[in-house]
């Protein structure tokens, strides 16, 4: 996985890696493209904003595809229900498979990857992955962080459309793909170590920059560091060491800071 799957073997592996079981999710698919969802304009108005430059995704049939699954998920999990993100992520499998399949697929990464907290209305696990990375990047960069924090640069700010999107948002497709082979075979905390080696590479240029110049790099550039080499991230992500116990504790601090500011509320 380190190299990356053959892609076209990716629709076959992937479904294998996230232990894909029907238990009648392609039956209940059908069903759910007949309901109505009340998401079903939102849908369709960013459908053209994602992955607009894939022609895939530029032709009916591929945005046929994608309003379904998204459409089918909004109505399958009425309380996450939809968002943009939602679409990114659905994207990838589309390019791999059958949408029924894609479907099964993005169920299998809301529920057992834990993608779904990312997406519920009060956003309560997104939360925690930016608390947790904000912990691992002091430790790893504290020069950056304390960069930030000078120049009051919030995780939020550019690391959000990492975990909502799985880094599709901005990422060439061939990179993502390779995001996917990882995430499937080791879980969201690929997702960590990929962030901390994109900022690492950057690190000379962020402590160059202030606050608004450092926003709009954060967002936008910190790809052309890569020039066309942008799988070496892939690489240098696997060199970044992250133990559980560290985002477990961390993940227990952001409960406990959580629990005493609504008890202080």
């Amino acid at each position: 996985v380190q190299h990356g799957i053959p892609s076209a073997l990716r629709g076959t592996i992937w479904p294998v890696l996230a232990k894909k079981t029907d238990n009648g999710l392609q039956d209940d698919y059908i069903q759910l493209l007949k309901q109505d969802s009340v998401y079903e304009k939102a849908i369709t108005r960013d459908l053209h904003r994602t992955f607009p430059q894939h022609p895939f995704f530029q032709s009916h049939v591929g945005q046929e595809a994608l309003f379904n699954v998204v459409k089918a998920y909004s109505n399958y999990d009425p309380e996450v229900g939809y968002c943009q993100g939602i679409a990114f992520v659905a994207g990838p499998l589309l390019l791999h498979m059958p949408e029924e399949e894609a479907f099964c697929i993005l169920v299998q990464l809301m529920q057992k990857y834990h993608l779904r907290g990312h997406y519920t209305p009060q956003l309560d696990l997104l939360r925690q992955r930016l608390y947790q990375f904000d912990g691992l990047l002091q430790d790893h960069l504290p020069h950056i962080h304390r960069h930030f924090n000078e120049q009051g640069v919030r995780s939020n700010m550019y690391a959000s459309q990492w975990f909502l999107t799985l880094f599709a948002y901005k990422f060439p497709l061939d990179v993502v793909y390779r995001i996917y082979d990882t995430l499937f075979t080791e879980g969201v905390d690929c997702l960590f170590r990929i962030g901390l080696a994109l900022l690492f590479k950057n690190q000379c240029t962020i402590l160059s920059l202030d606050f608004e110049a450092l926003v709009t790099y954060l967002k936008d550039d910190m790809l052309t560091v890569y020039k066309d080499n942008i799988t070496d991230l892939l690489c240098e992500s696997f060199h970044v060491k992250i133990s559980h116990r560290k985002l477990d504790r961390l993940a227990k601090d952001y409960q406990i800071e959580t629990a005493k500011a609504d008890t202080e509320a």
